[in-house]
């Protein structure tokens, strides 16, 4: 594996900055495909910037004015919305025109099951 530099970035902006600075470096965000990707010599980068620890990339807002609908690039499904024990439907009120993708989880003292198919929901 080839030698890179490491940067735990403090906010978006140092991130940001950290890559238009260096236009071979590549951007972490979570999981272990980054280590794949090194191990087996797919990407070579000089500086590896970690972006996995930046809270305000884990947010849901809705714009108060347009209602447009932002999500952050950490955000998971699981942090979308969570039901109750025994719940069988959701609503999710208030969607603006456009394209809207669901999974769903069942989870209990013994754990967590494997994501339903994503389903596809088309606001008009």
């Amino acid at each position: 594996m080839q030698r890179f530099a490491y940067l735990q970035s403090q906010t978006p902006a140092a991130a940001a900055a950290a890559l238009a600075e260096n236009a071979n470096a590549l951007l972490k965000a979570g999981g272990v495909d980054v280590l794949d990707l090194l191990k087996e010599r797919i990407v070579s980068p000089t500086l590896i910037v970690d972006i996995s620890q930046l809270p305000e990339l884990r947010t849901v807002t809705v714009d108060a004015e347009d209602g447009t609908l932002r999500i952050g690039t950490l955000t998971t499904f699981a942090q979308i919305a969570t039901v109750g024990a025994n719940k069988t439907t959701y609503t999710d009120g208030g969607n603006a025109q456009g394209t809207y993708y669901y999974r769903v989880r069942a989870y209990n003292g013994a754990g967590d099951s494997t994501y339903s198919n994503t389903v596809v929901v088309q606001v008009q």
